[in-house]
């Protein structure tokens, strides 16, 4: 059974002591955790304490492979936005000089525009080791699908 450590940080936590820290025993104590964040009181706090962050950070201790979901207090749009980082590594090809030459360069997952529904389910992805389907994604630039309620 796979055990996720949890780093939360809410909008009044000033400093990095303040940092909640949780460990869990299974991917769906830890999707549970997600789910029990105020996202929304998060996002009005936010706006209120200008230049705090709310984020959500799991890592797998196992593979010291780790998510960060953060709330974009400053959406354009009217629902909630995240933004997903990630330490898992991928190697991406580029075509340079009018595409004669292939370059291969390393890069790490990293989503932005997502909705709390698509966070959602990268987060699981993540927690059910799904790593293939996380890089694969982020090598489409799938990130359209992933701006839609």
């Amino acid at each position: 059974m796979a055990q996720f450590d949890i780093e939360i940080r809410h909008p009044h936590h000033a400093s990095d002591n303040e940092l909640e820290f949780v460990q869990v025993k299974s991917a769906a104590e830890a999707s549970t955790a997600f789910d029990t964040m105020h996202w929304f009181n998060l996002q009005l706090l936010l706006l209120q304490l200008q230049g705090r962050q709310a984020y959500f950070m799991v890592t797998n201790p196992e593979s010291s492979q780790s998510i960060k979901i953060s709330l974009n207090e400053l959406s354009t749009s009217d629902s909630l936005e995240f933004v997903l980082q990630s330490d898992i590594e991928v190697i991406s090809e580029h075509r340079e000089v009018f595409g004669l030459f292939k370059r291969k360069t390393k890069d790490y997952v990293e989503f932005k525009k997502l909705n709390l529904k698509k966070a959602h389910d990268y987060l699981d992805r993540f927690l059910n080791g799904q790593l293939d389907s996380l890089k694969q994604q982020y090598l489409k630039g799938d990130t359209e699908v992933a701006c839609t309620s």
